[in-house]
């Protein structure tokens, strides 16, 4: 009896003993549970693979590989004999037929900052400044177009209209809309800043602003940035802002400086944020003229409010 307590004593002893040492040989899992299920991962190999044997053929000399004249079974038809091979579901050997959305189907290694940097701008519209970038950094054409001109009818068109002047089937009198909750008019965004980014269309779509509130969660990314470009064609089909080089030829050609500042042009200047670039040298000028409380030659918001209002008296006057 007390050789098989030493027996066990020992035998506790060496099995203690074992911990924390290295082995190639797998641990004892004494409960398995899940901990050697697979894992996929949208970068990882493709699991969902298989073998293609190589296609049968008469081994005529013997030597136990095909020589060029001996038949063969051409079972994949493409007139050739094929060895054997793994064909992957997905040719990224991906455990996705379809890459998720904002996942990057590369080779990690070839990532740099701009890579990252030029994604972040896509996702959020800003800069790594937290500055709003200027343009749709898609490639527009007609099947982006096309795109954002469904979605926006679908998401967008129930409150600023089909055609963007903000009074869509929301306001009918059934619904009981107040005017205090008057959707935007996309034709005329004069008045709201930044207006001239892209990236601001796109941060507003995604987050929304004042009553608005976000489609980050509803719309796609390229969704997104498909109906900014359908918005600015809405924009530009109702008459719009020009090219900067066409807005300072057609204010040069105007008589005085008040026709310039009661023109469309002038306000496509205030959208497009150039008017203290044009206006620089005479913008004590105008702030006289619009009736500002001091001049100190700069366009700010007070500015722009006396000019709205002064330019509300004289369509009033008329």
């Amino acid at each position: 009896m007390k050789i098989l307590f030493n027996i066990l004593i020992l035998c506790s002893l060496v099995f203690i003993s074992c911990r924390g040492t290295t082995s190639k040989a797998p641990p004892i899992h004494l409960l398995q549970n899940m901990d050697d299920g697979g894992k996929l991962d949208p970068q990882s190999q493709n699991l969902a693979s298989y073998e293609v044997d190589e296609e049968p053929y008469d081994d005529l000399n013997g030597d136990g590989e095909w020589a060029s004249g001996e038949p063969f079974q051409d079972l994949n038809e493409n007139g050739q004999w094929d060895k054997g091979y793994t064909e992957y579901i997905s040719t990224g050997k991906t455990s996705m037929l379809y890459m998720p959305e904002s996942t990057v189907a590369t080779d990690l290694s070839k990532i740099d900052d701009t890579d990252v940097e030029k994604a972040d701008e896509f996702n959020t519209g800003k800069d790594k400044r937290d500055r709003y970038i200027i343009k749709n950094p898609k490639t527009v054409d007609l099947e982006l177009l096309n795109r954002g001109e469904e979605r926006y009818n679908i998401y967008c068109s129930a409150c600023h209209g089909i055609s963007g002047n903000g009074n869509g089937v929301v306001l009918h009198k059934k619904y009981s809309w107040k005017k205090g909750v008057k959707p935007a008019n996309l034709l005329d965004l004069s008045d709201r800043e930044d207006i001239a980014y892209d990236g601001y269309l796109f941060d507003v779509i995604s987050n929304g602003k004042n009553r608005m509130g976000g489609y980050g969660a509803q719309i796609s990314v390229d969704d997104r940035w498909a109906i900014v470009a359908y918005l600015r064609i809405l924009d530009y089909a109702s008459g719009g802002c020009n090219e900067y080089s066409s807005i300072k030829k057609n204010l040069s050609s105007l008589n005085s400086l008040e026709d310039q500042l009661i023109s469309n042009d002038f306000e496509c200047l205030i959208e497009l944020g150039k008017v203290q670039e044009y206006y620089d040298k005479q913008m004590k000028e105008i702030q006289r003229i619009v009736k500002c409380d001091d001049y100190d030659g700069q366009w700010g918001q007070g500015t722009k409010r006396k000019w709205n209002d002064w330019k509300k008296g004289l369509i009033n006057e008329d």
